[in-house]
This record gives C-alpha cells, structure tokens and sequence, in this order.
C-alpha cells in the first residue's frame, strides 16, 4: 500500500481525490510490480531516485542540473 506515495504517482492521489477509480499510464502492469519498492518510511535519496528512472528509462531530472554547472 505504501508504494502508491512514491514519486511519480501523483496521478494516482489525483484521481483518487477526484474519485477516479482508473488511471491510465503507458506502462505495463508489470513493470510498475517490478519498480523498487517505496514504503513510508524510505528515505528518497540520489540513490534510489538513479535506481526508478533507470527501472522506468528515463532521464533523471538532476542530469541537466549537471551540465549546467
């Protein structure tokens, strides 16, 4: 249950503060069973953040952070 809180879900709050009972995402089911676990009590470091873009391919917002240093 604690996964829902993680970053990137805010979709997910979203409809559910609208009372949606289905969020379309272009991702397999799969894939998102298979994303590092995140629980309330996770600490969101550099880390773990590498480790989500990577599970999902994608860019991680600090990359360009650092080519503009």
């Amino acid at each position: 249950m604690g996964r829902e809180k993680g970053p990137g879900f805010t979709a997910m709050d979203r409809a559910r503060q609208l009372g949606e009972r289905k969020v379309f995402i272009n991702l397999s089911r799969e894939t998102i069973k298979q994303s590092p676990e995140y629980t309330d009590e996770s600490l969101l470091t550099r880390d773990y953040e590498i480790g989500l873009h990577g599970h999902y391919n994608r860019k991680g917002y600090w990359i360009d952070e650092l080519v503009n240093s």
